[in-house]
């Protein structure tokens, strides 16, 4: 703090206008620069979501243990990875029968034990 004040001190008197207005550019610059972010995250076609699930979809399942999940969201997440990664292959083009068949053996899975839930 005492570096800071001595800064302070150190400008002359007729320089705060400037010191002043480069804080208030860098700051009005920065909400600019947010907005702008926020904008081309936003007109990418999925938005913010699809940015975050792409970011999740490129872990492993084995980093959803260290989030504090329960075992009904962790299972609901893995859920929704799947079928992002699923959406994201086939606008790829790399989506394959196997893929396919390892989707409906999960189904098959699923509705098999579904009785006790």
């Amino acid at each position: 703090i005492s570096t800071i004040d001595s800064d302070i001190a150190s400008i002359p008197d007729d320089e705060f206008r400037k010191v002043f207005a480069g804080g208030g550019l860098i700051m009005f610059g920065s909400v600019l620069s947010t907005i702008f972010v926020g904008f081309l995250v936003e007109s990418g076609g999925g938005g913010y979501a699809d940015l975050v699930a792409e970011t999740y979809a490129e872990q492993d399942f084995d980093s959803l243990d260290s989030m504090g999940l329960s075992a009904d969201q962790k299972k609901e997440t893995e859920e929704m990875l799947r079928a992002f990664r699923e959406k994201k292959m086939r606008k790829a083009g790399t989506w394959t029968a196997e893929d396919e068949e390892k989707k409906q053996q999960l189904i098959e899975e699923k509705d098999m034990f579904s009785d006790y839930d």
